[in-house]
């Protein structure tokens, strides 16, 4: 959705709820030098399924005071096999009409195992979409993602660019998360995280190193998890330096009753200072039905000791049961990648999308 790498895919599962065309919105609003500004209202339509098929992004003129057209995502969603077709056009101001942007595809195959998230942008020239990325997750027969490769389209084909491998306990919790790039026509390690969900919840980091052929640590996470879940409510990082440990940074966080998030503080370690300092922090509320009614972040500025930029937003609630996700570009070429958690441990970004939350 926000240009600068956004991509919003919506209203994939939906729980039915019998009432007509209905509309719900999402405000929301950047912090700027420590004051909040208005920065996009987005409205979507919904059939009595809960189904979306048009979502419109409005996006604030300060000089006007007026909300004003910026994107129409209109979406096609095949129930059956739950694909969805997302074609998104930006407003045109001078010509005052719409124009395609991207195109954005969610489709399931080989008995559900296998789900291609492709994304496309508009080409003025030629007059079609051409390959952008896509993101390819492949499952076990239990619904857990084994497999979450990211391509780029180049040269007019599909070339891979990573992949990562993961592993799950006897819970379903992951429990080995290899991170692997292409090169050279081969797939070649490049780092990994080790997870374990005993008293001291540690997670260890390593990159791969091409002249020992071995994994080397460089980090590790120790987290404190709700009971029988793979949330963390506690976390601290260290990384290595030389043959020591040192802080990295640490984080409270605290659930409702139904482990949805409702606050999560974060600091840094000032090693010249010798001391923890603020970094971000998270708040959220929810209606009955546990959807979002209110989010926010902020991020620390040390110069003026405020809480100086951030995001904020504030939901409708429709009474539908659905998933919303936002899928960050640049957070899926990096050796961490995109994960939601659940309380059996991350999710990759296409099943969750997907609405695959075994």
């Amino acid at each position: 959705m926000k240009r600068f790498a956004f991509l919003t895919l919506s209203a994939l599962l939906c729980t039915s709820t019998i009432f007509a065309q209905t509309k719900d919105s999402v405000l929301s609003e950047m912090l700027v030098n420590g004051v909040w500004q208005k920065y996009l209202l987005d409205v979507t339509t919904r059939e009595a399924d809960c189904n979306a098929t048009t979502q419109l992004e409005l996006a604030w003129n300060e000089s006007t005071q007026l909300w004003v057209n910026s994107f129409l995502s209109t979406y096609t969603i095949d129930n059956t096999n739950d694909n969805i077709k997302v074609v998104q056009q930006s407003w045109d101001a001078i010509n005052n009409t719409w124009v395609n942007y991207s195109r954005s595809i969610l489709f399931h195959s080989n008995n559900g195992k296998k789900v291609t998230y492709t994304y496309e942008i508009w080409d003025a020239g030629s007059n079609t979409f051409i390959g952008n990325y896509r993101i390819i997750d492949e499952f076990d027969n239990t619904g857990k993602a084994i497999v979450n490769e990211f391509d780029n389209f180049s040269d007019g084909q599909w070339q891979k660019v990573q992949r990562g491998l993961l592993q799950y306990n006897e819970n379903g919790y992951v429990i080995d998360n290899i991170f692997q790039v292409w090169t050279n026509n081969a797939w070649v390690n490049n780092g990994r995280t080790v997870s374990s969900y005993d008293a001291n919840g540690k997670s260890v980091q390593y990159y791969w190193s091409t002249g020992t052929q071995s994994w080397i640590k460089t980090s590790r996470t120790f987290n404190t998890y709700i009971d029988g879940t793979a949330i963390s409510t506690q976390s601290l990082g260290q990384f290595l330096s030389g043959t020591e440990w040192q802080n990295n940074f640490r984080s409270q966080t605290v659930y409702n009753d139904a482990n949805f998030m409702l606050s999560s503080f974060q600091q840094n370690w000032d090693a010249t200072l010798g001391t923890w300092v603020k970094s971000s922090r998270v708040s959220n509320d929810y209606y009955p039905d546990n959807r979002q009614h209110h989010f926010m972040f902020e991020g620390w500025d040390a110069a003026s000791n405020t809480w100086a930029y951030g995001y904020r937003s504030k939901s409708t609630d429709l009474n539908c049961t659905q998933s919303v996700q936002l899928i960050p570009v640049a957070a899926t070429k990096n050796n961490t990648g995109l994960m939601i958690q659940n309380e059996k441990g991350a999710l990759p970004i296409a099943s969750y999308a997907a609405g695959k939350n075994k």
